[in-house]
């Protein structure tokens, strides 16, 4: 048995007294490689609003930081000047995730409190890219640094407002 989650897997195979091992989430590497675009200074999220307040993507704005957002859904939650698009072709993420300044993600609360890695955080690092992501037990031990983590919305809000460079 295999489960996307280190420690969701160490729980239940303890509670179910049955051996389940860690096959970590992936990409598809040909698709999602770098090509060398050139990287922009903008700050991207794609994804649907999913009906929740985000504070990863709704905070930022608040706090006048420009995030540029594609997905469905947002209207009622950000302003309508920062919805780029309320889709994008798949065929269309690997560039869009690479020559981003850097892309945003975050979990829904089952999967950060279980460690289940948002599969997003696989394909923008793959591309090239860089990503910002909640924290989520596991990221460190598969992404290294490419990942940067944050655990409070001012910790967000500091890293969106600094040097992306730094990312």
């Amino acid at each position: 048995v295999f489960a996307a989650s280190a420690a969701w897997a160490r729980t239940a195979s303890a509670d179910w007294g049955t051996p389940i091992t860690s096959l970590p989430q992936c990409t598809d590497a040909s698709r999602f490689a770098p090509a060398g675009r050139p990287r922009s200074d903008e700050i991207l999220f794609v994804g649907t609003a999913r009906g929740i307040l985000r504070p990863s993507i709704v905070e930022p704005i608040r706090a006048g930081i420009p995030v540029t957002v594609i997905g469905p859904d947002w209207r009622g939650w950000i302003p309508a000047d920062r919805i780029a698009a309320t889709g994008v072709s798949n065929d269309e993420l690997p560039a869009l995730y690479e020559s981003a300044g850097v892309v945003l993600n975050d979990h829904w609360p089952a999967m950060q409190q279980r460690g289940f890695i948002g599969n997003r955080l696989f394909d923008v690092v793959a591309s090239g890219g860089r990503a910002i992501s909640d924290r989520v037990e596991g990221i460190e031990s598969v992404f290294g640094s490419a990942v940067r983590m944050w655990d409070t919305v001012p910790e967000l809000i500091e890293i969106l407002s600094g040097d992306l460079e730094a990312v």
